[in-house]
C-alpha cells in the first residue's frame, strides 16, 4: 500500500458513488451562488490534470483582475479559483489540503504560464466544521479570520489564500444550505425567488440541486407537499399555482366579509330607525295623555 493509499479514506458513507452524487449538485449551487457575476467568471468542472485521476471539482477563473464579485464566497477570488467539494460524510483533513495544493501548482505548471501562487485561491466546501484541518493550518502559520459564521479565510505567505465554507451554517448562500440536513424553509423560498431572477441559460442547473435537495430533506415538514418526481420548475409552478389560488379564495372571503359587514352595517342602521319612530310615538302618545286627549282603541 501506497502512501497515498494509506491516507485516503475507506470504503464506506462518503466514498466515490456518494462523493459523485454530492459534487454535480454542490458546483451547480456555487455556479448558481456567483450568478451576478456570471459574465466575468468561467466555470471549468472536474478539470483533469495531466496525472489522472487528478481532478479539480470545480475551477472559477476570473476574466480579468481585480473584479469585484457580490457574492460573499467569490470575494476571496484572484485569477485562478480551485474549489474542492466534500460530501456530507467525508471527512476534510490535512492530507485534502496538500492534495489541493498540489493541484494549485500542477495546474500552473499545466495550463498557468505567467501565472504566480499568489494569483490563485483554494476553496473547501462541505456540510460541518472540519476543525482538526483548522487546526491543523494554525500549525503550519495560516493566519484564521473570520468573515461571518460558516465562513472562515485562511493566510500564509508565499501559498494561495484559502476559505473554508460551511454551507450547513445559517446565512450561508440558499441554493448550498439546501443541500444540507441544516436546511429550513427559508432557504427553500430564497431560492424561488431567486429562480424568477435566473438567465434562461443557466436555469438547467437548477434540477441538479433540487435533485440532491429532495433526496437529503425528504423528511423535512416543509417538504411533505413537495412530489419526489417534480422538477424544480414544476414545484415551483405547482408553488405558485397554490398561491394563486390562496389569494383568489382569501381575496373571495375578504368580500364576503366586507358584503356581509355592509348588510349587518345596513340592518344595524334599520333598526336604530326603527328604534327613533317608536320612540317619537311613544313621545306622541303621552303627550296626547297629557292633554287628555283620547287616543284610539288600537292606541290604548
Amino acid at each position: 500500500m501506497t502512501k497515498d493509499e494509506a491516507m485516503k479514506p475507506a470504503d464506506g458513507p462518503g466514498t466515490v458513488p456518494e462523493r459523485r452524487q454530492f459534487h454535480p449538485a454542490y458546483a451547480g449551487a456555487t455556479e448558481l451562488e456567483l450568478i451576478e457575476n456570471a459574465a466575468d467568471l468561467v466555470f471549468e468542472r472536474e478539470l483533469a490534470l495531466n496525472e489522472l485521476p487528478r481532478r479539480i471539482d470545480l475551477l472559477v477563473i476570473l476574466k480579468n483582475d481585480g473584479t469585484e464579485i457580490r457574492s460573499v464566497l467569490g470575494r476571496i477570488f484572484r485569477r485562478i479559483n480551485v474549489w474542492e467539494f466534500k460530501s456530507p460524510h467525508d471527512s476534510l483533513t490535512v492530507y485534502d489540503y496538500h492534495k489541493t495544493l498540489s493541484y494549485v501548482y500542477q495546474y500552473l505548471s499545466e495550463y498557468g504560464k505567467g501565472r504566480a501562487v499568489s494569483d490563485c485561491t483554494i476553496s473547501f466546501l462541505k456540510e460541518g466544521k472540519p476543525r482538526e484541518l483548522m487546526k491543523e493550518l494554525k500549525l503550519l502559520g495560516y493566519t484564521e479570520k473570520k468573515i461571518q459564521p460558516g465562513l472562515y479565510w485562511y493566510r500564509l505567505e508565499n501559498l494561495p489564500d484559502m476559505q473554508i465554507v460551511n454551507i450547513a451554517e445559517k446565512g450561508m448562500p440558499a441554493w448550498l444550505r439546501l443541500l444540507t440536513a441544516k436546511a429550513e424553509e427559508s432557504d427553500l423560498k430564497k431560492t424561488q425567488t431567486a429562480y424568477g431572477l435566473l438567465p434562461e441559460e443557466k436555469k438547467m442547473l437548477v434540477d441538479t440541486v433540487w435533485n440532491m435537495t429532495v433526496k437529503v430533506n425528504r423528511n423535512k415538514h416543509w417538504m411533505k407537499e413537495v412530489d419526489a418526481d417534480m422538477t424544480f420548475v414544476e414545484m415551483v409552478e405547482e408553488m405558485h399555482k397554490l398561491r394563486v389560488e390562496y389569494a383568489d379564495v382569501t381575496n373571495r372571503l375578504s368580500e364576503a366579509e366586507r358584503n356581509a359587514d355592509e348588510e349587518r352595517t345596513r340592518a344595524d342602521e334599520e333598526r336604530t330607525r326603527a328604534d327613533e319612530e317608536k320612540q317619537r310615538a311613544d313621545r306622541l302618545r303621552d303627550y296626547i295623555i297629557q292633554n287628555g286627549w283620547s287616543l284610539p282603541d288600537a292606541e290604548l
